[in-house]
């Protein structure tokens, strides 16, 4: 005849499995962070190139161009600011992977 384990280890055996499950929602959360600050950094880059063509074809354009190479100037600020905070997020989770292994030892 089976009996079932007495209450105080049915609830550590509840407990256990939502931590359990708790973690593998925040590792799937933080990877999915990952996955898009990635993403974010690749369009940062892209969007430094796109400042860059913008500024040589303003200086094709002459004085013509001269506002136009200003805009371009702010993409590219703006880039350089978005790549920094994607840099900023990845350390920080890497910091929440390191902590989330260590707690599950």
């Amino acid at each position: 005849m089976h009996h079932a384990p007495p209450r105080e280890d049915r609830n550590t055996l509840t407990a256990a499995t939502e931590a359990t499950l708790g973690q593998i929602d925040v590792e799937t959360e933080l990877r999915a962070v990952q996955l898009a600050t990635m993403e974010i950094e690749d369009i940062a880059y892209m969007v430094s190139l796109l400042a860059i063509n913008a500024k040589i074809q303003a200086a094709h354009a002459g004085a013509a161009g001269a506002g136009f190479s200003v805009v371009a100037s702010e993409i590219n600020t703006l880039s350089k600011k978005t790549t920094e905070a994607a840099e900023t997020a990845t350390k920080s989770v890497s910091v929440l992977t390191r902590t989330l292994v260590r707690a599950s030892r």
